[in-house]
């Protein structure tokens, strides 16, 4: 890799740079459910804010006055979260951030848990995946808003278009 980078050398007067787009996918579930919140969140870290909202509520070991809040300024509520990712990282990487994404594009549960066992070696039952999911949607209803806009909208037209302007068609949305 360092030799390949190597090799490529920019001209007098010339910068070579890279871009991270690491986090985009969160940011455009945001941007596509229209949630200022959701973006400002996912362009710091939903992973580890969802992951203290889940661990509080599945079993306490993060304490409701642990809770990161968006009521926060940007540098505390970052602070906070780094906190999480480092204290949970186990949890947060194999669990809560697959969910996030699972979430976002209506994964069923039992996808999530075949996803989780795939990947982590880690069977959890179909309804505790469930019961986490749902504190997602309660964290952020605008999601689910624009998950069922979109499905009424596949449904009434028969189809979506992308922004690159493909067509994908749908037959029985609700089916």
């Amino acid at each position: 890799q360092t030799l390949i980078r190597n090799l490529i050398v920019a001209d007098p007067g010339h910068r070579l740079v890279s871009v991270d787009f690491g986090g985009i996918e969160a940011i455009l579930v945001g941007y596509e459910a229209r949630s200022a919140r959701y973006i400002r969140l996912a362009k710091m870290d939903v992973h580890s804010f969802y992951t203290a909202y889940a661990l509080n509520q599945l079993d306490g070991r993060v304490q409701s006055s642990d809770l990161p809040l968006l009521s926060w300024d940007d540098e505390k509520l970052s602070s906070h979260l780094e906190g999480i990712k480092q204290e949970f990282r186990y949890e947060r990487n194999t669990i809560y951030k697959p969910l996030v994404h699972g979430a976002a594009y209506l994964q069923s549960p039992a996808g999530a848990q075949e996803e989780i066992l795939k990947e982590a070696g880690i069977e959890y039952p179909v309804r505790l995946i469930s019961k986490v999911m749902d504190i997602y949607f309660e964290l952020f209803p605008e999601i689910r808003k624009w998950q069922t806009s979109v499905q009424l909208q596949a449904d009434r037209d028969g189809y979506l278009k992308n922004v690159f302007g493909y067509i994908h068609r749908f037959y029985k949305i609700f089916d």
